[in-house]
């Protein structure tokens, strides 16, 4: 009990209005139903660093003033120290439930407008390459009015970039009228049960057994239930990886053994594998001469860039006046190479912006952006001092 009297302190803190009820409602086995949030000991809370996000972007849906911000983070860590589980599923114990409410949630909030760079507490900070200054989340929401397919290129275990994602979501669907999610987290054969979970027609358990999800997925989790209680579309747009796998064993043209049905998951063949600089780049990343093996590794991520891209524009069409955020690792859109340079084949009349976020241990305090700038439209810095999600 110390430890709660403790970190209530530190609630009050964060939130003055702490006694005030929420409702967060949370979705894995857990929080199946709405709770109360007012006072709650919180050794009956127990919470891994996936759920604790989640409980604070939710509860952030709920209440337009809350901010996130690196010391709000720094928090949740500490939370998930104290009270660590196995998985990544929060629960309360089910008797308790009725018999308490919660306040411990206050803890992952503050209670300021979410604001630009100006306030030194933000975990990020966000460069609009073309006004080479920076802005605020608003501000890139508002700069997205002519563009069509946004391109958010991640780190994939940055934490504060996944909450970034679920926040960029949640305001580009306030502020515009059609938005759809797009993720290179989903393979393209799992797009019927992603859309039977999406319409409530199969449970979350079902839908987690027979996709193939990334070993990460509650980091992703966030913007795919937000989209399903949004009721927006979201696209499966990665290739499935036995048929890259195939590519880095045989090469590209061992696609054409592939049935009809196979290949309607892929990009049409033949590809372009982009020789130029997105191959010098990959060439530099594996830091090895051009080998047969290499080129053949090389054909296989054009192919996941190749298929998303097309999917991609394939969606766009079938939406007319869509905005969509896809959600990828940052190589493949850096530079508006890789699938950025694909889709502009596939659907060369959408207007597409990048943006390359990262963590950067020597620059996030003092950030040389000129240095940075070839990168995206926007560059995104996230505090290397908050832990990553793996």
């Amino acid at each position: 009990m110390a430890t709660f009297v403790r970190y209530g302190k530190a609630f009050a803190a964060f939130c003055p209005a702490g006694g005030q009820h929420a409702t967060a409602i949370g979705s894995t086995h857990a929080f199946a139903k709405p709770m109360l949030i007012s006072s709650f000991p919180l050794r009956w809370l127990k919470c891994s660093l996936h759920d604790a996000l989640y409980i604070f972007m939710v509860f952030s849906n709920k209440c337009a003033n809350v901010r996130l911000n690196r010391t709000n983070i720094k928090f949740i860590l500490k939370i998930n120290a104290v009270w660590p589980t196995a998985g990544a599923n929060a629960y309360l114990s089910s008797m308790n439930v009725f018999k308490h409410t919660i306040a411990a949630v206050a803890v992952l909030f503050s209670v300021a407008p979410l604001v630009a760079r100006q306030d030194p507490t933000t975990p990020y900070r966000i460069y609009d390459t073309r006004a080479e200054r920076e802005i605020s989340l608003p501000e890139l929401v508002d700069a997205m009015q002519h563009v069509d397919v946004v391109f958010f290129g991640e780190e994939h275990n940055d934490s504060v970039a996944h909450v970034l994602q679920y926040e960029l979501l949640r305001a580009m669907n306030e502020r515009y009228d059609s938005v759809a999610l797009s993720m290179e987290m989903l393979v393209s054969d799992d797009q019927l049960v992603l859309d039977e979970y999406l319409a409530g027609l199969i449970t979350e358990l079902n839908f987690r057994r027979d996709a193939v999800l990334w070993k990460n997925y509650d980091d992703y989790r966030p913007v795919v239930e937000y989209a399903k209680t949004q009721q927006l579309k979201v696209l499966a747009a990665n290739a499935p990886s036995r048929y890259t796998n195939r590519v880095t064993r045989g090469g590209l043209e061992s696609l054409e053994a592939l049935s009809d049905a196979a290949k309607a998951l892929l990009a049409p063949l033949p590809i372009d594998t982009l020789t130029g600089a997105y191959h010098e780049k990959f060439n530099t990343l594996l830091g090895e001469h051009q080998s047969m093996a290499t080129l053949k590794i090389y054909q296989s991520q054009t192919l996941w860039d190749a298929t998303m891209a097309y999917r991609i524009g394939r969606f766009a069409g079938e939406l007319p006046g869509v905005k969509i955020l896809h959600l990828t690792g940052r190589f493949h859109s850096d530079e508006k190479l890789g699938t950025v340079a694909q889709l502009a084949r596939y659907a060369p009349a959408l207007r597409v912006c990048n943006i390359s976020c990262f963590s950067h241990m020597l620059f996030f305090d003092d950030p040389q952006w000129e240095s940075f700038r070839h990168l995206g439209d926007y560059v995104i810095l996230t505090d290397p001092s908050v832990d990553r999600t793996f």
